[in-house]
């Protein structure tokens, strides 16, 4: 039996609802990755900066006074980084779990941690950055002045 022009409307608004919230729920989860994959990624790149900044601070040494500020402020930085995106992912699974009981809010730790972990990764990428641009100075200075010192020391 033919399906009437009303049954047939209903059926394809319940077919649309379906797809409305497949898509939703699809868009969703992509956003939720997307803000989890950004987390794992600095602390990723944090804790390889304070690998790497410990290997140049105990193979290569200070060169400078001025380098030695920067080493601290960097490595705290990329500590807070790390410290704020782990306290995201605890307030996060709260969060979800508030959320499945349906007695979630907005969380308004979640955005400050989050503008705390990104802020101090740039804070100690800046710090990094400095902290190259001064051993790469001395590195281009120390040549010279051992140039000039091995012509004093020989008489020329």
């Amino acid at each position: 039996m033919p399906a009437s022009t009303e049954e047939a409307e209903k059926r394809a608004l319940r077919e649309l609802e379906g797809k409305n919230i497949a898509n939703y729920s699809v868009l969703l989860g992509a956003w939720v990755q997307t803000k989890m994959e950004r987390d794992k990624t600095l602390i990723t790149l944090s804790a390889a900066a304070i690998g790497l900044l410990v290997t140049i601070l105990t193979t290569v040494g200070v060169k400078s006074i001025w380098e030695i500020p920067f080493f601290a402020i960097a490595v705290a930085s990329f500590l807070v980084t790390i410290w704020s995106s782990l306290a995201i992912y605890q307030l996060n699974s709260q969060h979800l779990e508030n959320a499945i009981k349906g007695t979630s809010e907005k969380d308004p730790r979640l955005e400050k941690y989050d503008k705390h972990s990104i802020r101090a990764f740039i804070v100690g990428s800046v710090a990094a950055l400095i902290i190259g641009i001064i051993s790469a100075s001395f590195q281009v200075i120390e040549p010279e002045v051992n140039t000039m010192t091995n012509k004093v020391v020989k008489g020329v």
